[in-house]
């Protein structure tokens, strides 16, 4: 099914914005410039989005869902591979500049960006359901997969700011113990 020239328009400009963040951040982010990087007028940006705040909203939502999509992917398998394949996941998220275009958005200071950068309660079951498959357990509460997606951001920034990356994978390992049954 082919999108509308309406609808092609609007995602064009939602991949020109994330682009644009995952390169630069939020500095020398703007709807003129997404606009100019969609190769379109800043007036289709605000009137397929409202203004700022409505775009970035959005760019959220899409890299959280990313994000969430590929962690839960990369835990396919079981044991050692699935979380070799999750700690190679993350390492690709930090290159692209996708942890860290999502890590700027928390600087915006407006609650619905904030509000958007938090994984649903459907990823968070889906990334539950991969981690319970790839360490063989019954289930991981909710809690516990809210404390994972949090450990893989804090170890994505780590990385961003340079921390050794020999520690921050021990980390990484160490993380799963706690989640084996004692």
């Amino acid at each position: 099914m082919s999108r509308s020239p309406a609808g092609e328009k609007r995602a064009r400009i939602l991949d020109a914005a994330r682009t644009l963040l995952t390169r630069g951040g939020l500095d020398e982010w703007s709807t003129e410039r997404v606009a100019r990087a969609a190769g379109c007028a800043k007036g289709l940006v605000h009137y397929h989005f409202k203004g700022r705040t409505a775009l970035m909203t959005e760019v959220a939502r899409l890299l959280v869902q990313g994000a969430a999509e590929k962690r839960a992917a990369a835990l396919d398998g079981t044991g050692t591979v699935a979380l070799d394949r999750l700690w190679k996941e993350l390492e690709r998220e930090e290159s692209s500049g996708e942890l860290a275009a999502r890590l700027s958005l928390l600087g915006s200071g407006d609650k619905a960006v904030r509000t958007a950068l938090e994984p649903t309660a459907e990823q968070l079951m889906s990334l539950g359901a991969a981690i319970a498959d790839a360490l063989t357990l019954p289930a991981v509460t909710s809690a516990e997969t809210r404390a994972t997606w949090a450990m893989l951001d804090g170890l994505g920034a780590a990385m961003i700011i340079g921390s050794p990356r020999g520690a921050l994978h021990e980390g990484f390992d160490r993380w799963w113990l706690t989640l084996l049954p004692a």
